[in-house]
């Protein structure tokens, strides 16, 4: 009869135990629900929308958490708990009730809210337990909810009968977890806490580089690996440019956590025109725009300058993760230009002072040209070529009407041309003037040259000084190559010098410098700036001293000529003898210069 009893009693206490239980029903998905992606999105620790649980209870004291960063809150008659992405459980624990380990119907999805429903049957009955630690101070969680500190070594607690997961932390000792079975007899539980020892820690990030702090201390940068008390902490780990990650990390030995971070800049483009330059912030500046330049978010200052064209000012606001376009263009001022010439198939350019190049053949229209300085330049065969420098200004119509001067042809004649006789009423003036460098086939000169004595060195070691003197003389060059600015000739010349004296230690020596020689010359027309022309002249000359035949080794003339056919220019000699007397050579080295005005022809 007794162990019949003893059943029957068995049997009730198991039927009471297992009511005193904690249900979730009616678990769907609400898509039509914007709390977590609208009204109220949590993020998680990487930046990324967070799911919703909206757990209907009349149970008071509800604790949740999830698998990973849960963020709870208590609202009117519901629980609503956050969950990263990927969460499939939860852990529900309410006093008074086993706690309840649920696996979600679906794995959560960002942004997606879900409902569902929380009841408990039959509470557990109520046990008062002591809970004691060695040292004191212990903090006292139980089913994932603290129930706070020993204080004394002691901390006292009334709770649910029935199993439940204990963990007891404290700084600097190893953390205790334990299952409990509380029940009536199986009230009190001691522990003895181990120091902990310090554990291998491990913390990278990606993009690495970030600084960690643990517990408000600097960790290192990541990668960074170290030892660590074993606990649990505050985390913090930064990177500039990315958002800041904070979190509670347990320290366990060996522990290796790696972070994502997200990179919070904006991306900003602006378009503009190639020649205009963007300055951000006042910055060194960006030639020609930006394009996907990642800047931290900010109140942005632009300007944008260009030559020719007004500056445009702007304040581009960047927000965080924002792609930013703009197209900002410069307007520039603008004019017109036209051009009419004689002949019909003259070739006409304008170039401008920042570059601007237009150009065609015959008559132009040049519209919406930049305002500034420009040079006009009309060209066409056997015509005069024609330059002139003008300004335009902002929308207004320069107007050119050029008529070119006919050049001689071969035989001395003008290529005749009709020119109708309104159009010569319109045509201005002219200001070209013949150009003195154009040979045709032969390029003859006449000139004087007036030469400054200088001092002789002779080869016995004695110095001499020579005198002043004149030349008459004339030369005549064949071109070899004749372009339209630029000539090559060769040929030679012949004239009469004053005999000068050369004194050498009382000895009077007469020199006479016959200019017989060979040479080159080669001139450069610079008649597009100012209608005259650089020469550079090259030749040998034959010399004779006391009858003896002498060899002037080097002789470079630098000449400018001019519009109306004359020359000026210097000759700068370095004369090496070669003078034989009685079978003897003599070496005299002399450096003169000399002045040289001359009449060129070409014919």
């Amino acid at each position: 009869m007794n162990r019949i009893v003893t059943t029957l009693f068995a049997i009730a206490l198991c039927s009471i135990l297992a009511a005193q239980t904690l249900e979730i029903t009616d678990f769907q998905r609400v898509d039509n629900d914007m709390t977590a992606r609208v009204n109220a999105p949590r993020m998680d620790n990487y930046g990324k929308p967070m799911a919703l649980l909206k757990i209907a209870t009349a149970l008071t004291g509800v604790s949740v958490t999830g698998t990973g960063f849960c963020e709870v809150e208590a609202h009117t008659g519901e629980v609503w708990v956050y969950v990263n992405d990927g969460t499939f459980n939860i852990k529900i624990a309410v006093e008074g009730y086993e706690r309840l380990v649920y696996n979600l119907p679906e794995t959560a999805k960002s942004s997606t809210v879900y409902r569902m429903k929380l009841r408990g049957d039959n509470p557990l009955e109520q046990i008062s337990v002591m809970f004691t630690t060695d040292p004191s101070g212990a903090e006292i969680i139980i089913d994932d909810r603290s129930i706070g500190k020993t204080q004394n070594g002691r901390l006292g607690a009334t709770i649910g009968s029935g199993k439940h997961a204990l963990k007891i932390v404290l700084d600097g000792f190893e953390t205790v977890e334990d299952d409990l079975d509380i029940r009536v007899g199986n009230q009190g539980f001691d522990y003895r806490l181990d120091p902990a020892m310090d554990a291998a820690v491990t913390i990278e990030s990606d993009p690495a580089g970030a600084t960690v702090y643990v517990k408000n201390v600097k960790f290192g940068e990541t990668p960074v690996s170290g030892f660590f008390p074993e606990g649990t902490y505050d985390i913090r780990i930064e990177k500039i440019s990315y958002r800041t990650i904070e979190e509670k990390i347990t320290i366990t030995d060996p522990t290796t956590r790696r972070y994502t971070l997200t990179d919070v800049r904006s991306i900003l483009t602006i378009n503009t025109h190639p020649n205009a330059t963007v300055y951000l912030n006042d910055d060194e500046g960006h030639k020609g725009g930006v394009s996907n330049l990642k800047l931290e978010p900010q109140m942005l200052n632009v300007r944008i300058e260009m030559p020719k064209a007004e500056t445009i000012t702007r304040q581009i606001l960047l927000e965080e993760q924002q792609q930013v376009t703009k197209d900002l263009y410069p307007e520039v001022q603008t004019g017109t230009i036209t051009v009419n010439v004689i002949p019909a198939d003259a070739n006409v350019e304008i170039t401008g002072d920042s570059g601007e190049h237009y150009s065609s053949t015959g008559k132009g229209v040049f519209r919406d040209v930049p305002v500034g300085k420009y040079e006009l330049r009309i060209t066409a065969s056997d015509y005069k070529t024609h330059m002139e420098s003008f300004k335009l200004a902002l929308d207004e119509t320069v107007k050119k009407q050029v008529a070119l001067t006919l050049e001689k042809d071969r035989a001395g004649e003008e290529t005749p041309t009709t020119i109708h006789s309104e159009m010569l009423k319109t045509l201005p003036v002219s200001s070209n003037r013949d150009s003195s460098f154009n040979p045709k086939h032969l390029d003859v000169e006449f000139f004087f040259s007036m030469e400054f004595g200088g001092e002789s060195e002779f080869s016995d070691g004695y110095h001499a000084e020579s005198e002043n003197t004149y030349t008459i003389a004339s030369e005549l060059h064949f071109p070899v190559i004749k372009k339209k600015t630029v000539a090559f000739l060769l040929g030679g010349g012949f004239g009469i010098q004053a005999p000068r004296h050369l004194i050498k230690k009382g000895e009077e020596l007469t020199a006479s410098f016959v200019p017989l020689y060979i040479s080159t010359r080669f001139g450069y027309d610079l008649s597009r700036i100012f209608r005259h022309e650089v020469i550079v002249h090259l030749g040998y000359n034959l010399i004779i001293i006391d009858d003896d035949i002498a060899q002037d080794k080097a002789g470079l003339y630098f000449g400018f000529g001019t519009g109306i056919n004359t020359e000026i220019g210097v000759m700068a000699e370095i004369l090496y003898l070669e003078h034989h007397a009685n079978l003897l050579y003599t070496h005299i080295k002399q450096t003169e210069w000399s002045f040289r005005l001359g009449y060129r022809l070409g014919i």
